[in-house]
C-alpha cells in the first residue's frame, strides 16, 4: 500500500522518505497542484523497469509459462 504526503510535506521530509522508501520498498505517492508523482527505491525502479523490457520481447512471458510445464530429466550425482 502506497503512502501519500504532499510536496510540501515531502520537501520538508526527504531524507527520511528516501530512507523509508529503500527499507520498506513502498512507494510514496507525493500530491501536488501540477500533477502527483511517485517516490521509491532504486532497487524496486530497476526492477520494475527490467519487467517492463522483458515484457517488451515476443512470446518471452509465453515461453517462460511453457517451461514451467515442461519436464526435464535430470541425472542423481554421486558425490
Amino acid at each position: 500500500m502506497s503512502n501519500t504526503i504532499t510536496a510540501t510535506d515531502a520537501r520538508a521530509k526527504l531524507y527520511n522518505l528516501l530512507s523509508q522508501v529503500n527499507t520498506s520498498h513502498s512507494p510514496v505517492t507525493i500530491t501536488g497542484k501540477s500533477g502527483n508523482a511517485v517516490l521509491v527505491s532504486e532497487d524496486d525502479w530497476n526492477a520494475v523497469m527490467e519487467t517492463v523490457a522483458l515484457h517488451a520481447v515476443p512470446g518471452l512471458v509465453e515461453d517462460i509459462n511453457a517451461g514451467r510445464d515442461e519436464s526435464i530429466d535430470t541425472t542423481p550425482l554421486t558425490w
